[in-house]
């Protein structure tokens, strides 16, 4: 009988060791991760910021390439009407030439 209870007493302080390092470890662990979610919340945070500021810059991006565009073809349609302007002129100054006697 003796034996017993102190294998009785025996296993139950292993148990309540175990209990009490489960229970040491599992806070410890809660701390720690209450620690990392802080540390990433601002990095996480950050970055949804970062994205917003990119939602907000991208009309005016897109408007600012429309306008370039624009300007580009403004530019081109005043280079082929200055080469007509020239090609008329030419032309003008070829039939002036060639009903003028020398």
């Amino acid at each position: 009988m003796k034996k017993l209870l102190i294998a009785a007493s025996i296993s139950l302080l292993i148990t309540s060791s175990a209990f009490a390092a489960d229970t040491f470890t599992g806070s410890f662990l809660e701390a720690q991760q209450k620690k990392l979610d802080a540390q990433t919340s601002k990095v996480v945070n950050k970055e949804k910021e970062l994205r917003a500021q990119q939602e907000a810059i991208n009309p005016i991006n897109k408007v600012n390439n429309t306008k370039n565009q624009q300007l580009d073809l403004v530019e081109k349609k005043k280079q082929q009407v200055q080469n007509q302007k020239d090609s008329l002129i030419k032309q003008k100054e070829d039939l002036k030439n060639l009903f003028t006697i020398n």
